[in-house]
C-alpha cells in the first residue's frame, strides 16, 4: 500500500509497535475552498455571535485515485470529497510537554 501526503507539512505517525514514521509533506498541497453562509446570530455573555453553515467548494491539488494508494489530506479536503474512499486524515494528536502537536496516533478514514 502506498501513502502520499498531500498536505504542506510532514506528518509524524506513531506505529502500532511504538515507533514513529514521518510521511513528508507536498510542495503543492491539496486544498479545498470554503464558503460560509450566515444562518443567524446568538448572544453570548452580551456579545452577538454569528452562526454559520459551511459549504466546501472546489478541491485543488488532489491527485486522481490510484490503485493501492491512499492520500493524507486535511480534514477540510476529506469532507469536501465524500465520494473519495482513498483519503486519510491524521489520528488523535500526540502532544509534547509544552502542548505542541508532535505526531498522531495512526491515520483515519472519514468516508468508507
Amino acid at each position: 500500500m502506498k501513502i502520499i501526503n498531500t498536505t504542506p507539512h510532514p506528518v509524524n505517525v506513531r506505529s502500532t509497535d511504538g515507533g514513529f514514521v514521518t510521511i513528508w509533506g507536498n510542495e503543492f498541497p491539496s486544498r479545498a475552498s470554503i464558503r460560509t453562509h450566515v444562518l443567524g446570530t446568538t448572544v453570548i455573555d452580551g456579545h452577538p455571535v454569528e452562526i454559520n453553515r459551511v459549504a466546501y467548494g472546489d478541491v485543488e491539488g488532489l491527485p486522481d485515485p490510484q490503485r493501492d494508494t491512499f492520500y493524507i489530506v486535511s480534514r477540510i479536503v476529506a469532507e469536501a470529497c465524500p465520494d473519495r474512499v482513498d483519503l486519510l486524515v491524521t489520528g488523535k494528536a500526540i502532544r509534547n510537554g509544552s502542548g505542541s502537536v508532535v505526531a498522531c496516533e495512526g491515520l483515519r478514514k472519514i468516508h468508507t
